[in-house]
């Protein structure tokens, strides 16, 4: 009765945690887009809270990568973040899907044709989706970890971060166009990923080796 009383009280924070964040990113992304770059038409609406989707499914995903014993505090896992990131990013896909087009992803079109760096941002975009796809799977089947499935949610990441920078990288120099001086979220994404990219695998693995 415990262990579940345990298990439903830090599901009911970890939503809270994701409602909070999710909010967060789209009160980031509305005034980025809407405020800042005065996209009010009605198109715009579900383009920009797709972009705060998919940064939340991309967060989550990320957050797989930190170690299990400090998310265990929390009462929490990496197979939470990983399957609930999985299925903001099919909501993502979804809304992209509906919403591709040259008027709304003008950088990834020329003459209504996929131009290559739209090509690459599709294809990391691809990729990242089959490697978060195994250990989603795994997860479904109850698979215990180590199986080799989960640790395709490593390179999904990487694949994740390809598909940022493919996205958003001519403008992220581009100081001066930045609404409210408010960084493109492609790069702030990529930041944070690669900042716990290196904490997972090289400050915690050599703090873990020091432990006695």
């Amino acid at each position: 009765m415990q262990q579940e009383e345990f298990k439903t009280r830090h599901s009911f924070h970890f939503k809270i945690l994701v409602c909070v964040v999710f909010g967060a990113f789209y009160g980031y992304a509305f005034m980025r887009y809407h405020v800042g770059k005065q996209l009010w038409e009605w198109g715009h609406v579900p383009y920009v809270l797709n972009k705060a989707i998919a940064w939340t499914g991309a967060s989550l995903l990320v957050g797989t990568l930190l170690p299990n014993r400090l998310l265990f505090t929390k009462g929490w896992t990496r197979k939470t973040f990983g399957a609930v990131g999985f299925r903001w990013i099919l909501v993502h896909i979804i809304c992209t899907l509906a919403l591709l087009g040259e008027k709304l992803y003008p950088k990834m079109f020329n003459d209504q044709q996929l131009n290559s760096m739209g090509w690459v941002a599709i294809a990391f975009g691809i990729a990242a989706f089959v490697c978060f796809s195994l250990p989603w799977y795994a997860t479904i089947r109850k698979i215990p970890p180590p199986h080799v499935l989960y640790k395709f949610g490593r390179i999904g990441v990487l694949c994740a971060v390809g598909h940022a920078t493919a996205l958003g990288i001519s403008g992220w120099t581009s100081t001066g166009q930045w609404p409210f001086l408010m960084p493109p979220i492609t790069l702030l994404f990529v930041v944070y990923a690669l900042l716990v990219v290196v904490f997972r695998y090289r400050i915690y693995r050599l703090w873990v080796k020091e432990q006695p």
